[in-house]
């Protein structure tokens, strides 16, 4: 198990490179069935460009448990995923496929890791200002 200092070391670590690098948020891409690439990990970093999405106002398919996004069990308004591929739908966070089912009912939203822990990833939706 990571500690909590790791943890905080790592998030602070992604925020210099995605500021650096400029990273934005991934999107969904329909045609392919999965996200353009990686979802980007930017710690607290936050583009410029980008607004942080109330996760209440997130569309959420019929087959995906909306307490999972809505009443997360991490603070508003992030969401968490499992990122070890291990996950169960009877866990109380998203799994890959579950994430992936909500990223492409939401194709306006990007998508970002804020913090990772070892077997789990705390996700923020972003979208461009108009």
């Amino acid at each position: 198990m990571m500690s909590l200092s790791t943890m905080l070391a790592m998030r602070e670590e992604a925020a210099r490179k995605a500021s650096k690098n400029r990273v934005r948020p991934a999107y969904w891409m329909r045609s392919k069935g999965a996200l353009n690439k990686a979802v980007p990990f930017i710690g607290d970093y936050r583009p410029e460009d980008f607004d942080l999405v109330d996760r209440a106002t997130l569309v959420v398919p019929e087959d995906v448990p909306a307490s999972k996004v809505h009443d997360a069990i991490c603070d508003a308004p992030y969401i968490e995923v499992d990122t070890s591929g291990w996950g169960t739908p009877a866990e109380m966070v998203l799994t890959s496929q579950e994430f992936l089912r909500v990223a492409a009912a939401n194709p306006d939203i990007g998508w970002a890791l804020v913090e990772v822990g070892q077997f789990q990833g705390v996700v923020g939706a972003f979208r461009l200002r108009a």
